[in-house]
């Protein structure tokens, strides 16, 4: 046997046994991640408790990750993220994503109404005309367990794949680069994340939108910019329920301040789109 053939069946098993490593943590940070999704699914006020706990086991995983050289888990929380203007990268792209689906909802208030539009997108919890007060707890707990799903959801799994990687690299003295995540290791997180949102196994709702919007691409948009606050605001840019929650305040103008918030996401996601596209040209450009 060749020794460039013995180096290229080493190097194979290598990335064999970091896969086998990087799967084992992600199922096993899932495995948590469903036991608190769905074993208290009818207890809505443990389920706040419970993300709340999750939220200090993330803060110490996170904790741990920062020991290693490197890898610096914190990055979930910062807006550059190590890498020059993430933030604006991440919320181009996340909400880049989202404005056809804002653009959509526009075009179906033209072809069924707004009325009808504003039943399709009215929250469970305002069937029964709340009050002003009860709307903004309503809202603000929306922001922060919003914002959790996606930080322990997405950004979390995404990091402790690196994190298992680089412990792999320092044990086996192999430098290797952030992003050293295996293919199917990271199709696990738009796939569990799936399986979460919405909880489809108890309620049946396999909304193939969110599947794809909020499960791949977001999955997608999170690897390539390693920041998470894009999109979350491109996550509440999209849903349209949150702000009927928001219109709700103009009482019987509800309608037209629902209408005016659509438009003004619409034009922001299409300045972000434009952003996008120039960036793109200038790493075009810089490449030739």
């Amino acid at each position: 046997m060749s020794q460039k053939l013995k180096k290229e069946i080493g190097k194979e098993e290598k990335n064999r046994n970091l896969k086998i490593k990087q799967i084992t943590a992600i199922v096993f940070y899932y495995a948590i991640l469903f036991f608190l999704q769905y074993a208290f699914f009818n207890y809505s006020a443990f389920t706040i408790i419970g993300d709340i706990i999750l939220l200090f086991v993330a803060l110490t995983i996170i904790k741990f990750g920062n020991l290693f050289k490197n890898c610096k888990l914190s990055r979930i929380f910062s807006l550059k993220n190590n890498k020059n203007q993430s933030f604006k990268k991440s919320i181009s792209l996340a909400i880049s994503i989202v404005t056809p689906l804002n653009i959509a909802w526009l075009i179906g208030i033209f072809i069924v109404g707004k009325d009808t539009i504003l039943t399709a997108i009215q929250p469970s919890w305002a069937l029964n005309s709340p009050s002003n007060l009860f709307i903004i707890i309503k809202e603000l707990q929306w922001i922060f367990v919003g914002c959790l799903v996606f930080i322990l959801w997405i950004a979390l799994p995404i990091e402790i794949l690196n994190l298992v990687n680089t412990i792999n690299s320092q044990l086996t003295k192999r430098n290797t680069k952030r992003n050293t995540i295996r293919k199917f290791p990271l199709l696990i997180v738009p796939v569990f994340f799936s399986l979460l949102y919405n909880t489809p196994l108890i309620t049946g709702k396999w909304d193939p939108v969110d599947i794809v919007l909020f499960g791949f691409l977001f999955s997608y948009s999170y690897y390539k910019t390693g920041n998470i606050w894009g999109i979350c605001i491109a996550y509440f840019i999209a849903e349209n329920p949150f702000w009927w929650g928001i219109a709700a305040f103009f009482g019987e103008s509800i309608s037209i301040a629902f209408i005016i918030t659509l438009v003004l996401r619409i034009a922001f996601g299409c300045v972000m789109i434009c952003y996008l596209l120039i960036q793109s040209k200038k790493k075009i450009a810089e490449k030739k």
